[in-house]
């Protein structure tokens, strides 16, 4: 029975991740790509799908840009150990 709990739990630990960020992932295309709509078709006449694709990436970039730096890794470095605190 302990084997069985122990698989479980880590089959959790390895699937809740991936799924959060999946789920986290379609949300803000969806929130980016609802938003951008109407600039896109005010500047180009005409809607252009991916926007929100293109928005994430973007994101995904300018946050990996900041994270990087000496300020960056400051700030995650707080926010981290501010998670270590929360008890679970």
């Amino acid at each position: 029975m302990k084997k069985i709990r122990k698989w479980f739990l880590s089959g959790i630990a390895v699937i809740l991740p991936i799924g959060v960020t999946i789920f986290v992932l379609i949300w803000l295309f969806q929130l980016l790509d609802n938003i951008l709509e109407m600039p896109v078709r005010m500047i180009f006449s005409r809607d252009i799908p991916g926007v929100g694709l293109l928005a994430i990436i973007v994101i995904v970039f300018i946050t990996g840009m900041f994270t990087s730096n000496f300020i960056g890794k400051k700030i995650v470095g707080w926010f981290h150990s501010l998670l270590e605190k929360i008890p679970i």
